[in-house]
Formats: C-alpha cells, sequence, structure tokens
C-alpha cells in the first residue's frame, strides 16, 4: 500500500482530503513517503458532506468516535472486530463522544498503530483508511467492511450493540455463523417447495374502480401500523412448534421475543419477561430472564392458545405483547 504524509500542506485551503491506506499491502519506503504530499491535495475538496451528517448524528451501531488513539491498542481491535462482525462501520479518530472534532497530533503514526493492531485480529483484517482534514484538524477515518466469518481479538469475539463493542455470548456467536452461512447459500432454493403455485398480490394489477378511496385508509393504515412498532419499541413476540412427544400433547412450543432492528432487546435493556398462558397451564404466570435465548418459554399444548407478555424493560416500563400460537389441529 502507498502512503502520503499527513501534514497539509501551507499553500492549500484548510479543508482538503487525502487517501492514505487501502489495507493491500505494506506501507512505502519511509523516506519516500515523507515528500509524497507535495502537489497530492486537489484544489476545492472539502471534508466529505457525508461524514458531516454522520457526525453530527452522533454514535450509532456503525459509527464510533475516539477523541484520540487510546492507552490500549486492543480497544481498537476490539472496535473493528465488533464492526466487522456486525455490519461493518467508520471509526473517527479526532472526534470526541459528543461529535465535536477535536484533531488527532501525528495522523501517519496513529495510521501505522492502527495497522498493526488490526493484523493481530484473526483472522487479520484490512479496513480501509484515510486522513481527512477539518478546519486544519487530522481525523483519521477507518472503514471497516462486514466480514465472512466470526473475527477474534485475543481469543475473543465481540460484537456492536448499541454504541458499544461487547464479548459476544455464545449464542451471538451461533447467530454469526448462521448469518454467514445464509450469506453464501441460496436460501431461496431451500424454502421453494412450500411456495408452488406461489402468486404474490401484492404485485397484482388492482381495477382503477378497486382503489377509488382506498388512499386515505392506507395512508391511515400505514400511520396506524407505524404506531405499534413506536408502542412495542419494536420488539415482537414470535413462536415456533413441533409435534409433541409427551402423552395427552400435541405441539411442543417455543414462545421468544425478537426485535425489529434496533432496541431494548438488541440494546439489553429487557429484565424479564412475564408470559400468561391461561387458566389451563399450571401456575398463574411463566417468569423467564433468560436474556441468552432471548427469554424463551417453552411449553406443551393440546390446543392453539393465546399468550400474553409483559415485557419489564429495566427503566421500569413495561411492555405488553400478544401472541396467537397456533399448529395444525389433525396433528
Amino acid at each position: 500500500m502507498q502512503r502520503t504524509a499527513a501534514t497539509p500542506p501551507a499553500n492549500r485551503g484548510a479543508n482538503c482530503k487525502i487517501s492514505c491506506y487501502n489495507g493491500n499491502s505494506g506501507f512505502a519506503d519511509d523516506a519516500a513517503a515523507a515528500n509524497a504530499h507535495v502537489g497530492r491535495y486537489p484544489q476545492g475538496e472539502v471534508f466529505p458532506m457525508d461524514y458531516i451528517k454522520l457526525i453530527q448524528q452522533g454514535e450509532s451501531e456503525t459509527v464510533e468516535f475516539k477523541k484520540e488513539f487510546p492507552s490500549s491498542a486492543s480497544d481498537i481491535a476490539k472496535e473493528v472486530a465488533a464492526f466487522a462482525n456486525n455490519k461493518g462501520g467508520l471509526l473517527f479518530i479526532g472526534v470526541g463522544d459528543q461529535g465535536n472534532i477535536v484533531g488527532i497530533e501525528q495522523p501517519d503514526k496513529v495510521i501505522q498503530r492502527i495497522v498493526g493492531v488490526v493484523r493481530q485480529c484473526d483472522p487479520p483484517l484490512q479496513p480501509q483508511i484515510k486522513i481527512e482534514y477539518f478546519e486544519s484538524k487530522s481525523i483519521v477515518v477507518v472503514q471497516v467492511s462486514k466480514h465472512n466469518v466470526p473475527v477474534a481479538v485475543d481469543g475473543k469475539f465481540y460484537i456492536r450493540v448499541g454504541t458499544s463493542a461487547v464479548a459476544a455470548t455464545s449464542r451471538d456467536l451461533t447467530k454469526l455463523l448462521v448469518r454467514n452461512l445464509l450469506d453464501q447459500i441460496n436460501v431461496l432454493d431451500i424454502l421453494d417447495e412450500p411456495f408452488a403455485g406461489f402468486s404474490p398480490e401484492n404485485l397484482a394489477i388492482a381495477s382503477s374502480s378497486s382503489n377509488e378511496g382506498s388512499g386515505h385508509r392506507e395512508e391511515d393504515a400505514e400511520a396506524e401500523r407505524v404506531k405499534l412498532y413506536e408502542n412495542f419499541q419494536g420488539v415482537f413476540l414470535v413462536h415456533r412448534w413441533r409435534p409433541s412427544t409427551l402423552p395427552g400433547q400435541k405441539a411442543d412450543i417455543v414462545i421468544s421475543l425478537v426485535q425489529h432492528n434496533q432496541g431494548p432487546l438488541t440494546a439489553r435493556q429487557v429484565a424479564s419477561v412475564d408470559y400468561f398462558l391461561g387458566p389451563k397451564f399450571p401456575g398463574s404466570s411463566y417468569h423467564k430472564d433468560n436474556y441468552e435465548d432471548d427469554f424463551a418459554l417453552r411449553v406443551s399444548a393440546y390446543a392453539p392458545m393465546l399468550c400474553l407478555a409483559k415485557v419489564n424493560l429495566l427503566s421500569g416500563e413495561v411492555i405488553t405483547l400478544y401472541r396467537y400460537c397456533d399448529f395444525p389441529a389433525d396433528l
């Protein structure tokens, strides 16, 4: 890889940028790189507007700020590995936690340290690294892509939860492995048989008469649907079943939580769940605090039933969810 010097030349404006490292090979000869900035700053280039918007929005699942290179280099490795194990992301070094651009000294040396750190990941990573300039302040930007196998640091795996890199549980690691496997195979081939003769209604051409007056109804329905997402904070109940092996029962059922996008479940803000299945089930309720498997409840039943779940958040708030747990009656 070829590096260019980090010091912005005096004869250019403060808002200019320069690419430094693409992760494909080693640094060029340091002596040659020392004068590489001459004539390398195109006139008029400015700090990317996309970066400005991201910084204004603050840290997120895919954006991390570091005011300076941390005292422990492994902190950078963990952040990068967590991005690689998630959707990828951008690490800005020289930006404070509140989005204030402070810049860093000697960005070239920071890049060299980052290169050494990411090569210690298992497997070694090759992010794109570059220096950007904002009002004469140097910012190192590390762009990490999603990796096709889980990435470890010192034998441990990390994932991105909200705005933090956290150690992955065994369940998290299983999800990573399954996700990466599904990315590499054609899932539609596996699921094709149950959809024989499938004709998607959403693509059907409706007559003009059937659409008369439907515009407002659709808008109202969509507003209500969005409101449900907000009320439930993206948390929903799901269930799976199989024919029961127990005498007198027809189905074994697993009821659990699922998170749409990001929310309390992915941010680990759910303390417990209380399930209510009705008087035919022993006990008045089932209390679950097993975060590792999404607060799953396992029961056997001889008939479908309505499940009510009280999701207790760490904040003290309670989200009430419902799920009709059905299965074929002729089991």
